[in-house]
């Protein structure tokens, strides 16, 4: 070695060295690439023998529907499943939604199209103000609705009116019966008449039983008592003050909550009271509600505010859904029930807010109900069903 040169020697054994290296990174490089190509395979096989359902997500104030076609080339796919429903309204495991319409032909002349309603937990729903404006928008898309033009949609509640007018889409919601004389219930307890929030399922002109101020929890808080009064079923809450003793018939409270049952097609529990009712209170009855012999096929229960004759707040929780932020036949079913109480005008328009945003609500002389407000796409896409990697 001199001048600083290599010998032939040692260069050749460099050259191999990273020859072997070379060969030996590839190895696990072409192994890595294979396992990826069979678990491609896999997936790709997978989603072929998985179950696809083609979709359209729309929103009317945040309560989103999933819209499934079976208009067309789909209308010989498979049913879904309440599973499927399900699934597919998983936030977290599906695409995440409030309920899903299926759009399938019409029946007779009159309609131009069927509409199938399922609640997010795989329930049928027989109608839903939201979902109504939401799938006027989805066929207005498809130009199944000419501009301009009203059309007839079949329900389960019965063929309903939608037409688009410059403050959104307007659609019939029939009319509203208020039933006055049926026991309601927030929360029913055979064995504990004082539960929170329980309505005693007492006949018109009966007492209830009632807590007194020495009947209280042990955290302390009052309990509250349940009376029917002479036209409506009134929940009552003991604030410690009551108009006669423990001997006298009522015991009444002096923040009273009136209930009201109305059917829009589907059932509804309007709970009248002077504050905004917040989401956390309307949860804890909505759920207590679905458990009640009283509604076996379940409710619809919200707290209701009167602001002053043209505006009302509304809090909603949906059978089969759960909280939502806002409540197409909920609006209308609380319009409905004030009306009744002489508490708002006929033939006017109402707003209604909701933790979503407002609707407009109008009760015309032939006691029609009509909802107008606003729908939105969100996006369209396939989800594959009974799949798992």
């Amino acid at each position: 070695m001199c001048g600083g040169s290599t010998p032939l020697s040692l260069l050749a054994a460099a050259s191999h060295c990273k020859a072997r290296a070379a060969s030996s990174d590839r190895t696990p490089r072409r192994r890595q690439a294979g396992a990826i190509q069979k678990h491609s395979a896999r997936l790709y096989a997978g989603y072929n023998q998985a179950m696809q359902v083609s979709f359209a997500k729309y929103e009317g104030l945040g309560n989103a529907f999933l819209l499934v076609d079976r208009m067309g080339n789909d209308k010989n796919s498979p049913p879904l499943s309440p599973e499927h429903v399900q699934r597919l309204c998983d936030h977290h495991r599906g695409v995440g939604a409030d309920g899903v319409i299926l759009v399938s032909p019409p029946k007779n002349t009159q309609t131009i199209a069927t509409m199938e309603l399922f609640n997010a937990d795989g329930g049928l729903a027989e109608i839903s103000g939201n979902g109504l404006r939401c799938l006027a928008l989805w066929l207005q898309h498809r130009r199944r609705i000419a501009a301009g033009k009203s059309c007839l949609i079949a329900t389960d509640a019965g063929p309903r009116q939608v037409s688009f007018t410059p403050d959104g889409i307007r659609v019939e919601m029939g009319r509203a019966h208020v039933d006055w004389t049926r026991p309601l219930s927030v929360i029913l307890s055979d064995t504990d008449p004082c539960h929170p929030f329980a309505v005693a399922q007492n006949k018109p002109g009966e007492h209830s039983p009632s807590c007194h101020p020495d009947e209280r929890s042990e955290e302390g808080s009052p309990q509250p008592a349940a009376m029917w009064g002479d036209s409506s079923p009134v929940l009552h809450y003991c604030s410690g003050q009551t108009q006669n003793d423990r001997g006298g018939g009522s015991h009444r409270a002096q923040d009273d909550k009136e209930i009201t049952a109305v059917t829009l097609g589907n059932p509804h529990v309007i709970i009248h009271t002077p504050k905004t009712g917040s989401e956390d209170l309307t949860a804890h009855i909505g759920q207590a509600c679905q458990k009640s012999p009283l509604f076996p096929e379940g409710v619809n229960v919200s707290m209701c505010t009167l602001v002053d004759r043209t505006t009302i707040k509304l809090t909603t929780y949906e059978r089969g859904v759960g909280l939502t932020p806002a409540c197409g036949s909920g609006a209308c079913a609380a319009v409905a029930a004030l009306i009744h109480r002489n508490e708002l005008p006929v033939d006017q328009e109402i707003t209604v807010r909701q933790p979503g945003g407002a609707l407009i609500v109008r009760q015309d002389t032939a006691r029609r109900l009509w909802l107008t407000g606003p729908a939105r796409r969100i996006c369209e896409g396939t989800a594959f069903l009974n799949y798992e990697l």
